[in-house]
C-alpha cells in the first residue's frame, strides 16, 4: 500500500487497483423560489427542472408536463394547498403550507395529479381608529374609518 499525499490512496492485491477518492459535499439546497400566490411545482428536487405555477385548483394535471412528474413545491405565503394522487382529489392526499425541497423524502416524489388550494391569505383587516378628547378615553369620541390627511378636518 501506497499514500500519495493527501489526496488520495493506491492499494494493490492481486492485481486489482483501488482509488480511495476524498468524499465532495453535496450542494446546499438552494431558497426556494415562492410565487406571489398559488403554488409552484418543479420537475426536479430542490426546485430544479421545468416549473409551473397554479392559481386555481388542477382537478387533473393529465394535460400537463407534470402529472406525476412532481418532485418540489413552493408555495405563497399564507395559503395552504392539497396534493392527490389520483385526479379529481382523490386517492392519497396531502396538505403543504411552506416550500418542500424534495417530495422522495415525505414519499410523494412522481405521484401528484391535481391539486386544490384549500385556504387563500386572509385580505389585510380594515381597523377603525378612535379618538377622544379628553384623558382616559373620555370627551368627545370620533371614530376615524378611512384614512385622513388631516385631524384638524375631523
Amino acid at each position: 500500500m501506497r499514500t500519495l499525499g493527501a489526496r488520495f490512496t493506491i492499494m494493490r492485491r492481486r492485481f486489482s487497483l483501488i482509488l480511495v477518492l476524498p468524499s465532495v459535499p453535496p450542494p446546499p439546497p438552494q431558497a426556494p423560489p415562492v410565487p406571489q400566490a398559488g403554488i409552484a411545482v418543479f420537475e426536479d428536487v430542490n426546485y430544479g427542472g421545468r416549473r409551473l405555477t397554479f392559481v386555481a385548483d388542477q382537478r387533473n394535471l393529465r394535460n400537463t408536463v407534470l402529472d406525476n412528474r412532481v418532485s418540489s413545491l413552493a408555495i405563497a405565503a399564507g395559503e395552504i394547498w392539497e396534493v392527490c394522487d389520483g385526479g379529481d382529489f382523490t386517492g392519497d392526499c396531502q396538505t403543504f403550507t411552506d416550500a418542500e425541497p424534495d417530495l422522495l423524502r415525505l414519499r410523494w416524489n412522481d405521484r401528484i395529479s391535481s391539486l386544490r388550494r384549500l385556504r387563500r391569505p386572509a385580505p389585510p383587516r380594515i381597523v377603525d381608529l378612535e379618538l377622544f378628547a379628553g384623558t382616559n378615553y373620555t370627551g368627545q369620541r370620533v371614530v376615524l374609518t378611512e384614512d385622513v390627511r388631516d385631524l384638524r378636518s375631523v
